[in-house]
């Protein structure tokens, strides 16, 4: 049986306070029924995307169709509902697209988690939400290097600076990128070795996901050639310092759509501080997906 703190206790009676004064059925308050999602997690096909990294970190929940709020998770849901015998609930995963904090929204590249329950009102059902990758998700790439390193195409023009595979501070299997740099190597500039076709121009959701982890910043950009056959190249976003391992989810749509190239390739960049003699940039779980629909 789920324990819940003090806290936890005390919000529950104040949601239920609020709604006894607030919502009333036939001349008298009704008492909601509560959910509590007690995990959230992401399963995946590891072969085609790769390891269940995930941070999601609000749920959009949606009770007969429609939207009751946004919550964290771990916070008690009010559920108010016409038959508490058969009530339909919707449960949406919320991302910080951009690594921003307030930039959430719903990752439309996971189904939401969808149930039909029968809750007593009063009481709380606890669930787990385990969400997927939409049936109409499409990965252009998952590198997770264990197998190889798919960013592999030397920009730069130094062979000293490249991305090696190796077991050091791996988050997920055995082997995760390391970026190495120095006072003699301190730039690097390295992209996918394939050009990649076809993404959609229309606006469709594309992201780059990534976990890493640095003690110097990076970017993250894309390039390729337009209808002419021109170089194109963007840089999209600048990653800061982060002492633990971190997870991007980085919209590419509109980058994408602006662009309306012919082909694309996702680059690296990172440039070792004059004032660092050692400088590390761990990557792993590098993913770019879109909706195919």
């Amino acid at each position: 049986m789920k324990t819940y703190s003090t806290i936890s206790i005390l919000l529950l009676i104040l949601l239920q306070s609020i709604i006894f004064n607030s919502c009333e059925k036939n001349g008298e308050a009704e008492i909601p029924a509560y959910i509590y999602i007690d995990s959230v997690g992401l399963s995946t096909d590891i072969n085609i995307q790769g390891e269940s990294s995930h941070d999601i970190t609000d749920l959009w929940v949606y009770v007969d169709e429609k939207p009751i709020g946004v919550f964290n998770k771990d916070e008690l849901i009010p559920i108010l509902a016409e038959d508490y015998f058969n009530i339909k609930i919707e449960i949406f995963a919320g991302i910080r697209s951009n690594g921003q904090t307030n930039n959430i929204e719903i990752y439309f590249l996971y189904n939401s988690v969808d149930l039909t329950k029968s809750i007593k009102q009063g009481e709380i059902d606890t669930i787990n939400a385990i969400f997927k990758y939409d049936d109409y998700a499409k990965f252009v790439f998952a590198e997770g290097f264990e197998n190889g390193n798919i960013f592999n195409k030397d920009i730069d023009g130094n062979l000293n600076t490249q991305i090696k595979v190796t077991g050091e501070n791996a988050i997920y299997g055995k082997k995760c990128g390391l970026i190495a740099l120095d006072t003699e190597n301190n730039y690097i500039n390295v992209t996918t070795k394939e050009d990649f076709y076809d993404l959609p121009s229309e606006g469709n959701k594309i992201f780059f996901e990534a976990d890493y982890t640095c003690d110097t910043e990076f970017v993250i950009g894309i390039s390729g050639k337009d209808k002419l056959q021109n170089e194109y190249k963007e840089d999209i976003i600048i990653l800061k310092k982060k002492d633990t391992w971190n997870k991007l989810y980085l919209d590419l749509t509109y980058p994408i759509k602006r662009a309306e190239l012919e082909s694309y390739r996702v680059y690296l960049k990172v440039t070792n501080p004059t004032k660092m003699d050692k400088s590390k940039v761990f990557l792993d779980n590098l993913k770019l997906v879109y909706l195919n629909r």
